[in-house]
């Protein structure tokens, strides 16, 4: 097993710390790293990720598969090859990997050397994202919507680029999910009639908050969040938003936001195309306005009040939410307690 890490288990606990202050590792949750019309059949793709690079390619069967991007012969960036049938092949010296990482073929005729398993993540391809989970097994499967019934909703996904890095964790923006103050102070939400829920590696709310109709909310993990809004007398909308640590690139904000069809005709298209080009235009909006304020904010000590409870349920779970980092992963393939 790979060495992964919890807060209690560490030497400098949160009174040297400051809660907020990074660890340098990384939660062990999915994370998305891409629109998945970003990768056709037979394509490789490269991207930081947490502390590392990882290559993402897709085999000629469709399959996407995710893996550390040096090449075990001189490093080179896999994620610059390219994609042969169903095995991605590094552009230095043509050594190609299969989906598990296994080193298949040395063009040069030479014996395949020991040690030339390259790591690999769970990799999936889910709600018009590619999705990877920091870990050699991931314990649920990647974050899905409910009530999406194929033919009637239109979807749409892609990735929102700051215009300078967001240098937090994912869980800092997450905790919104839990913060009933923010809601009730800034959006003037109705807390009151809500229920809380945990299911598992999924947990939220749901209920009415007044003008603007009913609400749910979940958390997948510990990076992604799913929400649901149904406004008196308009659709439901629905929205998935994923986080991707990208080392000194920060985070990166992957999202897929769905309306409803009402019919095939074109002209019902074209109608929730508008709303999609709207819906995708204040997700824009919000995010730069959230960046301003999330990179303003000196994570040190918090002072938590009786109106924050949910919040402060929600920071300790993030302590002990196991986190690990690549290299931690890597060291556990070649010292013997991890793959060959």
């Amino acid at each position: 097993m790979a060495t992964v890490t919890t807060m209690e288990e560490r030497s400098d606990t949160p009174a040297k710390r400051g809660f907020y202050e990074p660890f340098g590792e990384y939660h062990m949750s999915w994370y998305a790293v891409m629109p998945s019309s970003e990768l056709a059949p037979g394509k490789v793709k490269s991207t930081k990720f947490c502390d590392g690079r990882i290559a993402v390619f897709r085999g000629e069967d469709g399959a996407v598969h995710a893996m550390n991007a040096r090449c075990k012969h001189m490093g080179a960036d896999i994620g610059l090859g390219d994609v042969v049938g169903n095995n991605v092949r590094c552009p230095f010296h043509h050594w190609e990997y299969d989906g598990s990482g296994a080193c298949v073929r040395i063009p040069s005729g030479d014996r395949i050397p020991n040690h030339t398993t390259l790591l690999t993540f769970p990799c999936e391809d889910s709600e018009g994202l590619i999705w990877v989970f920091l870990g050699r097994e991931a314990p649920h499967r990647a974050p899905r919507l409910a009530d999406c019934e194929e033919g009637k909703v239109l979807s749409r996904s892609f990735g929102i680029d700051f215009k300078e890095p967001l240098q937090v964790e994912p869980w800092a923006l997450t905790a919104n999910t839990f913060d009933f103050a923010h809601f009730r102070a800034v959006h003037h939400f109705n807390m009151d009639d809500i229920t809380k829920f945990s299911d598992g590696h999924v947990r939220g709310w749901e209920g009415d908050i007044g003008e603007q109709g009913f609400m749910r909310i979940e958390l997948h993990g510990i990076s992604n969040v799913v929400s649901y809004l149904r406004k008196p007398g308009e659709a439901m909308k629905r929205q998935l938003g994923g986080l991707c640590p990208k080392g000194d690139e920060g985070l990166k904000l992957f999202m897929t936001i769905f309306t409803d069809l009402s019919d095939p005709s074109e002209a019902a298209r074209q109608e929730a195309e508008a709303r999609l080009d709207e819906f995708e235009a204040l997700h824009r909006k919000i995010a730069e306005e959230d960046l301003a304020v999330m990179n303003s904010v000196e994570f040190g000590r918090v002072r938590l009040t009786e109106g924050d409870k949910e919040v402060a349920e929600f920071l300790r779970s993030v302590q002990t939410y196991p986190r690990t980092t690549i290299r931690k992963l890597e060291a556990a393939m070649t010292d013997g307690r991890g793959a060959p």
